[in-house]
């Protein structure tokens, strides 16, 4: 990444970190981006906002991310090598990541809100082959607890069919419920699709002529570097190709 920024930085580009998008105006053909530092103008725009990882929003998660709960099993899966670690999740990401882990972790157990689960039976097969993968379906977490020291001790899940609840003790849990995009910003501006993601067609051009979107906040993203990265440089050739139909002149500056 650091290469690359400067590569960019290289070629002219200008990079500003720790800046708060307010909004986005079009007015005489410009993109006005204010901030709370600054107001930058442009004839194109490029969203790349990315995704956040979905939380389940019960007590203790916020207080345990990064001292015990994560989002990514092969960022963070090796400092469990022989322990015990929980998954989060029903889905292709979660079942496969849970897997991952079994290759090098004493126990993990997977839990799930729904009665089956929604990854395919590929996936869902695959799991008889793991001994040390144990199966809790149709529960809800309802909390993370943390020991002495701060760090995820434990998770309390509530079992719907018995209406009972029960704490299951593990060194880590990674979650893996999906990623919301970034976009909430936009959705007045551009069409997104009804999980939020931005709709695009061609070069990445969205539905606002001048506007492109790269990475995970794009509806069909990969949700990979390798992919963004890619992206990015389709949505540069949109850009180009949409400056060079459109000719633009550089107006006299506003007062």
């Amino acid at each position: 990444m650091d290469r690359m920024a400067d590569q960019s930085e290289t070629l002219g580009a200008k990079i500003v970190t720790g800046v708060h998008i307010n909004s986005v105006e079009i007015t005489n053909k410009y993109f006005h981006i204010k901030t709370n530092t600054q107001l930058y103008r442009g004839r194109t725009v490029v969203l790349a906002t990315g995704s956040t990882y979905r939380l389940l929003n019960v007590p203790g998660e916020s207080e345990l991310i990064g001292s015990g709960i994560h989002f990514c099993a092969t960022c963070d899966g090796a400092f469990y090598r022989g322990k015990d670690v929980i998954v989060v999740g029903g889905g292709n990401s979660a079942l496969e990541e849970a897997m991952f882990l079994a290759g090098f972790c004493n126990k993990v157990t997977i839990l799930s809100k729904s009665e089956t689960f929604s990854a395919t039976k590929t996936y869902v097969d695959k799991l008889d082959s793991y001994k040390n993968i144990e199966v809790h379906i149709n529960v809800d977490v309802i909390q993370f607890n943390s020991n002495d020291s701060n760090q995820f001790e434990s998770v309390r899940i509530r079992e719907k069919t018995q209406n009972e609840e029960r704490i299951i003790k593990a060194d880590g849990v990674f979650i893996f419920i999906g990623l919301s995009p970034n976009t909430k910003s936009f959705k007045s501006l551009i069409d997104l699709s009804d999980s939020g993601h931005i709709i695009t067609t061609g070069l990445n051009q969205t539905s606002h002529p001048g506007i492109f979107a790269a990475g995970d906040c794009r509806f069909g993203a990969i949700a990979q570097v390798a992919a963004a990265t890619g992206e990015g440089v389709v949505a540069s050739y949109g850009v180009r190709q949409y400056l060079t139909e459109k000719k633009h002149q550089e107006p006299e500056l506003e007062t």
